[in-house]
């Protein structure tokens, strides 16, 4: 986060939940946070957080893991930067009020693009993210490889593969964006997540 995105000053996360803040809080320079969730009680959390007088456990452990502070006068300053939240499924087209060429950075962290049910929906997404950037603007992402489920057709029910996010996809529909992969790693799931095979994180740029 430091080394790639210092200098982010705007910043849309993509179904962020309570995460949008933990990301948001090693940006120095961020001036302004918005947030996509199709849940209401995510926008829900995202707001309890922003009223929360006391600095989470879990930002005091991140920040200590990464040899660095949070304090309760950050989480003023986090609080300053709250801007629109809008609830939407990113599957869908997004509407004008996210406006083209704005953001420095994009950031998908929650699992979202694993979840989908086709590619072309993994394409349609990575392409929208794609136009709401800045020149030189980047999409950080942070996901998994499921196992791929076997679903009943309607008829016959016969079985057939479920959609399941690949490397090779993802990397298409980047590429299909007219972005530009700049760095990507795999990680082994832990054992204590079935259905996970890999994960998958790095960041492209605009």
């Amino acid at each position: 986060m430091r080394t790639h995105f210092a200098a982010a000053r705007t910043v849309l996360d993509l179904g962020f939940g309570a995460g949008l803040w933990f990301w948001a809080s090693f940006l120095s320079s961020l001036k302004r946070l918005d947030g996509i969730d199709a849940s209401p009680e995510a926008l829900e959390e995202a707001d309890r957080v922003f009223g929360l007088r006391e600095v989470p456990a879990g930002y005091r452990l991140a920040h200590e893991r990464a040899s660095s502070t949070f304090t309760a006068r950050d989480l003023d300053l986090l609080r300053a930067k709250r801007g629109r939240f809008f609830f939407l499924d990113y599957r869908a087209p997004w509407p004008a009020e996210i406006p083209r060429d704005h953001y420095d950075l994009v950031t998908e962290h929650g699992g979202g693009f694993g979840q989908m049910d086709a590619d072309q929906q993994v394409v349609d997404a990575v392409g929208q993210c794609a136009r709401i950037l800045k020149p030189a603007g980047r999409l950080l992402f942070v996901n998994f490889v499921m196992t791929p489920r076997r679903i009943e057709k309607e008829v016959g029910k016969v079985p057939a593969p479920s959609f399941c996010l690949r490397q090779s996809l993802f990397e298409d529909a980047v590429a299909r964006a007219g972005l530009s992969m700049v760095d990507f790693h795999t990680v082994e799931r832990p054992p204590d997540m079935p259905g996970v095979e890999t994960f998958f994180y790095g960041f492209a740029r605009r």
